[in-house]
Order: structure tokens, then sequence, then C-alpha cells
């Protein structure tokens, strides 16, 4: 039962679209599936090259060349003419046909050869492309040309892939050796860093140091300020003067009892008293000695 069904909305469908191709003499089917007339697959065109479709007027085309990035042209209509600008180089170059609803359902597609310069063929119109198709096909000069036309395109891409390989190589190299210098940079900040913190720690230790110096020159300087100027005076004596030779001489720094003489009056007394004086009293030891 369901496959009589699915045959009965088949042939309902074809017997549709027979009557509507029939009362409105024209094909559905061309509105569904565009063809492109012009450009034509595998020949080369000299621009300014002529667009030409069947199926929906307005369709929205772009221009996608060979290795490179799609051109949106915006909604055209059939025929059109794409100016020499749009073909840059020379090369393979599709076409993109879409419509402007369900253009994900309604499209077509078209690639062909450009050859700009002035031995290439110029664009033929409809009816020369209708002729051409209905005598022969695509000539050997046409197609040598395209080979030639699409090796160049090849060339130039692999060219331009070379080129941007050997920048990548020549930047990459860069950033490592950037990166290796930021390293040896932070590594010799960091010693030097380290090296700034022992000099520190060093000077604290010389500061300190002298300041404890300091104190113990304070502390020696008071200590000398209170020693007196002469730790013990005395003077000259001849135990026996009356001799012959005399006797060597001595010197006394103390009284008959023992006293050393602190002071330089006490020595001038000791010395009056003493009848073997034979000279004025003086300082007979410093206090540092």
């Amino acid at each position: 039962m369901r496959i009589f069904r699915l045959v009965l909305t088949a042939a309902v469908c074809g017997a549709s679209v027979l009557l509507a191709d029939t009362l409105f003499r024209t094909s559905i089917l061309s509105h569904v599936r565009p063809l492109v007339l012009t450009p034509t697959a595998g020949r080369v065109y000299q621009p300014p090259v002529e667009l030409r479709w069947s199926g929906p007027t307005q369709m929205q085309v772009t221009l996608r060349p060979s290795g490179g990035d799609p051109v949106e042209l915006g909604l055209h209509s059939s025929p059109t003419t794409l100016p020499p600008h749009l073909f840059p180089r020379d090369g393979s170059y599709e076409l993109e046909l879409r419509a402007p609803r369900f253009g994900s359902w309604i499209q077509a597609r078209q690639q062909f050869e450009v050859f700009a310069r002035s031995g290439a063929e110029r664009a033929p119109t409809l009816a020369e492309t209708r002729g051409k198709e209905r005598t022969k096909g695509v000539g050997l000069k046409e197609l040598l040309r395209a080979i030639k036309a699409s090796r160049a395109a090849r060339e130039r891409a692999h060219e331009r892939m070379r080129s941007l390989a050997e920048e990548n190589a020549t930047l990459k190299e860069e950033s490592e050796k950037l990166l290796a210098q930021l390293e040896a940079l932070s590594n010799t900040q960091d010693d030097d860093a380290g090296h700034i913190e022992e000099l520190e720690r060093q000077l604290a230790e010389v500061q300190r140091q002298n300041r404890a110096l300091l104190d113990e020159l304070q502390i020696l300087r008071l200590r000398l300020g209170t020693l007196p100027p002469c730790a013990a005076w005395g003077y000259y004596a001849f135990p026996r003067p009356n001799t012959f030779p005399a006797t060597r001489r001595v010197v006394v720094i103390s009284d008959s009892a023992g006293r050393i003489f602190r002071s330089q009056p006490e020595c001038e007394l000791g010395r009056r008293s003493d009848p073997t004086a034979g000279s004025p009293c003086f300082c007979a030891a410093s206090p540092w000695g």
C-alpha cells in the first residue's frame, strides 16, 4: 500500500511538471537548474568576458580566481559583461551563480581560462559559441594556451608559497633569538639582583663595624683624658759624689719611704731633702710607657 502511494505521488508530480511546461511554454527544470552558456568550460578568454546563462533572470554572481580569494560581483541579469580589472592575472577562474532565493538549491558553476595577452582569443559571442560547439571542439592552440596559463598560475602560487615559507622560517628564527635574549636578560637581572643584595649586606656589616670602632675610639679617648700627663717624676742623683771617679748617676723616682713622685712638687720636695741630687726634676715615666 505504501509503495502504491509513492508511485502515485511520483506520477502526479511528473504530470504536473509536464502540464506546466505545456501551458507556460517553458521548462521548470531550467529555473531549478540554470545552465551557463558563456563562458564555456575549457576555453581561453581575453577580457572583457561575456556572461550569459539560461534560467532565472537575475542571479548572484561570484568570481573565484585559482589560488585566490572569491570576489562577490553582486546581483546581475543575463547577459552581462565582466570587465578586465576583475582578471588581474592569467590562469583559471570559476564563476558561481546563485539564485537570490534558495541559493543553496538553485545554483550553477563554470570554470574557464583567462589569457590577457594580445595573442589570446577574444571571448566569443553566444552565436559563435553555439556554432563552434556544433562544428568542432577546443583547438590544440587554445588547449596549449590554457595549459600554459594554468602552469603560470601554478608556478606563481608555488613561488608565493615558497616565499611565505621562507618568511615564516625567518620569523620563527627571529622569535627564537628574541626569546633566548629575553631569557639571558632575565638571568642577568637575577644575578645582578643577587649581587646587589650581597653588596648591601656587606655594606651594612661594614657600617656596623664602623660604629663599633667609633664607640671603642670614643671610650679610649675618654680613658686617655683621665690619665695624668706624667705617671712618675724623678731626678738624677750621684750616691757617692766624693769618690773619684764619681759613681754613676741614678734616677730617683721615690722618697726614702718608697712613695713614688706622682707630681713635680712632690719630686721637688724629695730632691731638696736628698744631698746626692744632681739635676732638676723631670718626667721619668709617661702614662703610656
